[in-house]
């Protein structure tokens, strides 16, 4: 008798044993892939994350001059360039300049 219902019901037997196995399979990717929310709470509030460490050998602060790059004819000094008055970073007026944002770190600096 057993063995007539396994016979019978042999496709709900196997889509069963499926949905259980790939029931499985997401429970351990949710529980590998879940965030603690404390810590991220931790790090929201923490300084310590927006502070860069100095490792290894930095140089003082040091404006790039010229943009010289030869096997393609390149030679163009910096302009400075900043931030709009909503927010955007400027960009050069036309594709021969070479731009710098000076708000960030320089060649060599810690950022």
């Amino acid at each position: 008798m057993p063995k007539r219902i396994l016979e019978e019901n042999r496709r709900e037997i196997i889509a069963i044993c499926i949905f259980c196995v790939l029931f499985g399979v997401g429970l351990l990717f949710h529980n590998a892939f879940q965030i603690d929310d404390t810590s991220l709470q931790s790090l929201e509030t923490s300084d310590d994350i927006l502070t860069p460490t100095k490792v290894g050998y930095t140089l003082p602060e040091s404006a790039p001059i010229r943009l010289r790059i030869p096997a393609i004819n390149v030679d163009a000094p910096f302009i400075g360039l900043g931030l709009k008055s909503n927010g955007e970073i400027e960009i050069p007026a036309g594709y021969e300049e070479v731009g710098w944002y000076t708000k960030g770190p320089t060649p060599g600096e810690i950022g």
